[in-house]
């Protein structure tokens, strides 16, 4: 087991989820290796300080509250959470590439509900938005959506899995801001059950000096080219485990992604709304 097949089992093997067989490989490897044991136990207290952080934003209601005030309660937490749905996303993810890891510490994203937002190359023009469409640049991005009735959004991590957030939707509130406050890319699944809808979202942080050359899976390429190049990434793929070696060259990330994935069928494409989109043929 090498030390980038290892790195994609911190995660199982910190959930307690990893087989029996594959534990015994990949600990047998981390008593030899002292990089990946170094990177392993930075990464295993990364996730217990943003457990920490989310027990921390739980709410409890007091059992001793009369009935009457927890009912109070709890429709005002609804009435708060559907108007606002997200003011601070914890992130619950790792990414790793073969050359270098990303650590999203302390972080955050800011998702909001604020209604139009006005600014050029932010908004999506598109009159059609029963299905969630995506515009901006940098950091900072909207999601516009306007289904024809309520709708649930569901947001979790694009390394783990884990669910972190989920919100409810109506035409009254279209848009809806998503910023990376971090310095590495962030990369994380959105999904409306109801519609069939799901993407990847790769957002570039405000670090910089992501290598060029690495490999791993297309959830690694799509993290690597948002961070190296600025450039929100959506990722549309019904196989995101696959397996790939890039090298991207020049300077823009249109060339770079197409040159990247020459012999993958992927396709590339990069429209006015300024996100580059990577999808299956």
């Amino acid at each position: 087991m090498n030390q980038d097949k290892a790195r994609e089992f911190f995660s199982a093997h910190y959930e307690g989820s990893l087989e029996a067989g594959l534990r015994q490989t990949f600990e047998q490897r981390l008593k030899s290796d002292s990089t990946l044991r170094a990177d392993y136990a930075a990464f295993a207290e990364t996730m217990k300080k943003i457990d920490s952080a989310l027990v921390a934003e739980e709410i409890e209601i007091p059992i001793y509250l009369s009935d009457r005030i927890a009912t109070r309660l709890e429709q005002e937490r609804e009435r708060t959470a559907k108007r606002n749905p997200v003011l601070s996303l914890w992130v619950k993810g790792l990414a790793f590439s073969s050359l270098a890891a990303v650590a999203l510490v302390s972080a955050f994203l800011s998702f909001g509900s604020r209604g139009p937002v006005s600014g050029a190359g932010i908004v999506d023009s598109s009159p059609d938005m029963s299905q969630p469409t995506f515009a901006g640049g940098g950091s900072s991005i909207v999601m516009s959506y306007r289904p024809h009735d309520e709708r649930m959004v569901v947001v979790s991590s694009g390394i783990t899995g884990k669910e972190v957030q989920r919100f409810t939707v109506d035409s009254s509130a279209p848009s809806h801001p998503i910023e990376n406050h971090l310095a590495g890319t962030a990369l994380f699944r959105i999904e409306v059950p109801a519609d069939r809808f799901s993407t990847l979202l790769a957002l570039p942080g405000t670090g910089t000096g992501v290598p060029a050359a690495g490999s791993g899976t297309v959830r690694d390429f799509a993290v690597a080219l948002a961070g190296r190049y600025h450039i929100p990434i959506l990722l549309r793929t019904q196989d995101d485990q696959k397996r790939l070696t890039w090298k991207m060259q020049g300077t823009d990330a249109r060339e770079a992604a197409t040159t990247s994935l020459k012999d993958a069928d992927f396709a590339v494409d990069q429209r006015s709304n300024g996100i580059l989109n990577l999808s299956d043929r």
